[in-house]
């Protein structure tokens, strides 16, 4: 009973604020993390493989295939092991953000170039599953909109957050 009356005696009413807006947001960095580093995972392990399309110009950047895959799989891997390891929540979200508006910006240039051929974007991984390339390119499109859409509505909220505490009167 003691330790209940000391608790409530420290309890703020801000951390309980706080702590309701930190875990829909720790855990979508985390979710974001975690599909991050498959994916990376995926086109790293796939880049190794010797499938002659790899070996093939990327049709925007005129790289192959391989080349973008470990870049673009280092990349995604550098920004998950910050998701998980990071310390600031908002380098975590803008750091998502960025590399989600980055690829919705390279599939819009396939869109606009008519490109038609396979998303290599799980690498060779969709055929060792045997996952048809349509389902994976759908998935990865669902994954993509999951992250710029949770990466902006964290951003979003973050700065809410932070305009709010900035015209709160000091706590005595």
């Amino acid at each position: 009973m003691a330790a209940l009356k000391l608790v409530i005696l420290k309890w703020k009413p801000n951390q309980m604020r706080k702590k309701m807006w930190e875990d829909p947001v720790r855990i979508f960095l985390w979710s974001a993390g975690v599909l991050l580093f498959v994916a990376a995972a995926a086109k790293i392990t796939s880049s190794f493989g010797q499938a002659p399309v790899f070996n093939l110009p990327d049709p925007i950047l005129a790289f192959s295939f391989r080349k973008v895959l470990v870049i673009v799989g280092l990349v995604e891997l550098c920004v998950a092991v910050i998701c998980f390891f990071g310390g600031h929540t908002v380098i975590k979200a803008v750091l998502v953000a960025a590399l989600a508006s980055s690829i919705a910006i390279y599939r819009f240039g396939l869109m606009l170039i008519d490109y038609h051929g396979p998303c290599h974007c799980l690498g060779s991984l969709t055929g060792m599953l045997h996952i048809p390339e349509k389902t994976a390119d759908v998935v990865m499109k669902i994954v993509l909109g999951y992250l710029l859409t949770g990466s902006i509505a964290t951003l979003l909220w973050l700065w809410r957050q932070n305009q709010k505490a900035l015209k709160l009167p000091p706590s005595v």
